[in-house]
């Protein structure tokens, strides 16, 4: 793969919702999200249709769900996999080091596509950051995922890789001024301050009406 989308700050000082896998998704209303920024990760994209970005990390999940995304999504498709080969496909590096990738044509991934989002919406140019389905946890049902189980299994200790990864994350975030909050009820990930999704909601369009009025 030669052709890398470099991503251009075409969000700058804006608020971006990340809508990932978490169970804590099926709990929750996410049509107020429409006119606002919005990443989804992999079949999430099914409750944001309306979403600015789908990104998945693994082909193997192109292969089973690809088409329907495709069809479905009118956004634009971003993926780390290079073996994915598909018109509407945005192709970007992927970097395993710790942290947040600086080129823009790459982004941070190697247990969660959750940090590749939030790298892209960095290189977005975005101020904050609302995470939403990041539980890192099952729910009392035994679920790990919103959405039905993929036909593959989990793996061994995915919790414990997948926190480590985000945890990475923390201080190059705060390094850039970017501020994330958490609105997944279920999440016990402790660098983050939790937030409702309707004060999110709020906050974000309070920031809107801020950015309308300094430029009138």
């Amino acid at each position: 793969m030669s052709d890398f989308w470099r991503v251009a700050r075409e969000w700058n000082g804006e608020t971006c919702f990340i809508v990932a896998s978490g169970p804590s998704v099926a709990s929750q209303d996410l049509t107020p999200l429409k006119g606002a920024r919005v990443i989804a990760i992999n079949s999430s994209w099914a409750r944001v249709p309306f979403a600015d970005l789908l990104f998945f990390g693994d082909a193997r999940w192109f292969e089973q769900y690809g088409k329907a995304a495709a069809a479905g999504f009118a956004g634009r498709l971003a993926t780390v996999a290079s073996t994915v080969v598909h018109p509407r496909v945005l192709h970007l590096r992927r970097c395993i080091a710790p942290g947040i990738a600086t080129s823009p044509d790459t982004v941070m991934i190697r247990r969660t596509s959750t940090t590749a989002a939030i790298n892209l919406a960095v290189h977005l140019g975005v101020a904050g950051v609302v995470l939403i389905g990041v539980d890192n946890a099952v729910d009392p049902q035994g679920r790990s995922h919103h959405h039905a189980p993929h036909p593959w299994d989990l793996r061994h200790g995915w919790q414990e890789e997948q926190r480590a990864d985000l945890e990475s994350l923390v201080l190059p975030l705060r390094g850039r001024g970017v501020h994330v909050d958490n609105a997944s009820p279920q999440s016990g990930l402790p660098w983050w301050p939790k937030i409702s999704l309707p004060e999110a909601i709020a906050n974000d369009a309070l920031l809107r009406a801020r950015h309308v009025g300094a430029r009138g």
